[in-house]
């Protein structure tokens, strides 16, 4: 057995043997049974269970450790697989609203969980293609300007959007509904999101104090489906997916080197 620590974060990555039991709460097939590869176990700061990766293909495309970002954009070509439409309350919108479908499972349960709790919630935006994400950044530059676009719109190719695997949410109203511009998320549903989100497999994707390592502005409204182990131990930890990117599976930040 092989220990690397990592002393940027106080990781510790531990290969071990062959025929791990992973301890996950399903987020595919390949994280749920025990697995015929070489295993990875990743100790995360503040976090006393273990997290174990099978195989590298959980940072591919289409899996749900993917890695979309401003150095790591996608295939031009690039298609999500197994889109559904979400059939949840939604923004305005001139074309269905599309999720990969265990990510709208998972929605489905954490506005379940909001409603019991009093808050309503409704879809802003989900699945967008890169001609889609294009118009999209035309009109943010139009209206304020190309700085203010490249802060808080993504480039074409390298949103998360593209994946169906991200998904932006506001509070439930009429105004929503009529005008997607319109839609708004109050500080308590903010609050409530960031405490609950993880247990149903979802991180804050751009948190607060995070933008010199995200390179995007704090959005507490725009969730990224990773599993609910990985949403757990990266919320308690305080760390970025990025961070957890970086330190694991490096040759991901950069699309250029699949």
């Amino acid at each position: 057995m092989i220990t690397l620590a990592l002393a940027t974060f106080g990781w510790y990555v531990i290969y071990a043997a062959r025929g791990v039991e992973l301890e996950y709460n399903a987020i595919d097939t390949m994280a749920t049974k025990t697995t015929t590869y070489e295993t990875t176990r990743i100790a995360l700061p503040q976090n006393d269970s273990p997290l174990y990766t099978p195989d590298l293909a959980l940072f591919s495309l289409n899996n749900p450790w993917m890695y979309v970002s401003r150095t790591a954009p996608l295939p031009k070509t690039y298609q999500p697989t197994d889109l559904v439409d979400v059939t949840l309350p939604h923004a305005a919108s001139d074309q269905p609203i599309k999720l990969q479908s265990r990510t709208n499972a998972k929605l489905t349960e954490l506005f379940a969980a909001a409603e019991q709790d009093g808050r309503s919630l409704m879809v802003a935006s989900a699945y967008r293609s890169i001609e889609d994400q294009q118009k999209l950044y035309d009109d943010f530059v139009e209206k304020r300007g190309e700085t203010a676009a490249r802060q808080y719109v993504a480039l074409p190719g390298t949103s998360e959007h593209h994946s169906g695997l991200a998904v932006d949410i506001d509070d439930a109203s009429n105004a929503c509904r009529q005008d997607s511009d319109k839609c708004e998320l109050s500080y308590q549903s903010i609050a409530w999101i960031a405490e609950h989100a993880p247990e149903y497999g979802f991180i804050v994707r751009f948190p607060e104090t995070k933008q010199p390592v995200t390179g995007t502005a704090y959005e507490p409204w725009h969730l990224r489906y990773v599993g609910v182990v990985l949403a757990r131990q990266l919320t308690d930890s305080g760390l970025a997916f990025d961070e957890f990117i970086d330190q694991v599976a490096p040759g991901r930040n950069n699309r250029e080197q699949e």
